[in-house]
């Protein structure tokens, strides 16, 4: 089986993330997550709206031998975002959360790919969430869906050989709980419900996915208007998606906002208003 295994790239959103660690995080992947066989490793730049971030994106994929081939741009134009009627309009251009990783779907099944893994950006798969994902796969190639759960990395120096934890705190108003970091997602050919691209970036963009699947967990939560109306619109799947393997999320140069979900949406739409501002100052 051929695997494409794509990492999204997108704008830094301070304060959730510090500037450049797209970047820090790019390198990273680059130097040590393994060369997987009959793997394609292929980037697409999202909106990203600093030219410079673009070049230095791009320098370094090829200063590690990256093909241009493999590298796919998704641009931001000044006009399309100005003539946009409103902000939420103009969020959504700059986020392109789904439509970006539906275009990642479209390439890779048009040229006769057997998986597709579109993930953002600071995705990692250690040598072992990666084998234990593709051996099952290629038992089941009837399936439309796999879903690993994630691990999100606090400690660069050790996670390599660190055992992985898979579940993590969520904090819902005053109660906690503990369960499964919110899933990742791999299709097949067979697969028949793709990211809904009316759902806004950070407002569970995948998640309303998940619920279409039947893949239940702490997120069920998030949001119940979404989930109530994606259900109605189930997977033929749905219920039967397999979880296999795992995949680690690197730190987002934020270890407080990694480690406090309300912490992370609060400073997500920051960053989202911020990138919002300056561009729209930019433009005037």
């Amino acid at each position: 089986m051929v695997f494409d295994l794509w990492r999204i790239l997108g704008n830094d959103l301070p304060p959730r993330h510090p500037k450049g660690q797209t970047l820090k995080n790019l390198e990273y992947i680059l130097k040590h997550e393994s060369q997987f066989g009959m793997v394609r490793k292929r980037w697409l730049l999202n909106r990203i709206a600093d030219n410079q971030t673009c070049i230095e994106i791009v320098s370094m994929l090829h200063a590690y031998d990256v093909q241009k081939e493999n590298i796919y741009h998704i641009p931001f134009f000044p006009s399309e975002f100005n003539n946009l009627p409103s902000a939420k309009e103009k969020l959504k251009y700059i986020t392109n959360v789904n439509p970006a990783r539906n275009h990642c779907l479209d390439i890779s099944f048009e040229q006769g790919v057997d998986v597709c893994c579109p993930e953002d950006g600071g995705m990692f798969f250690r040598d072992d969430g990666f084998m234990q994902f593709r051996m099952f796969a290629e038992d089941h190639s009837e399936a439309g869906y796999f879903a690993f759960p994630t691990w999100r990395v606090d400690n660069l120096d050790t996670f390599l050989t660190d055992p992985p934890v898979l579940k993590s705190i969520y904090d819902f108003g005053t109660q906690r709980s503990i369960g499964l970091t919110e899933l990742q997602l791999a299709f097949t050919p067979n697969h028949d419900k793709r990211f809904n691209e009316e759902c806004m970036y950070g407002k569970a963009d995948k998640v309303e996915l998940l619920y279409r699947l039947g893949l239940l967990g702490l997120w069920d939560h998030w949001e119940p208007e979404l989930r109530k109306n994606a259900v109605q619109d189930p997977s033929k799947f749905y219920g039967e998606v397999d979880m296999c393997g795992y995949i680690c999320r690197l730190p987002s140069g934020n270890d407080e906002g990694d480690q406090h979900n309300l912490l992370r949406g609060s400073q997500r739409a920051e960053g989202l208003r911020n990138l919002l501002q300056q561009l729209e100052t930019v433009s005037t």
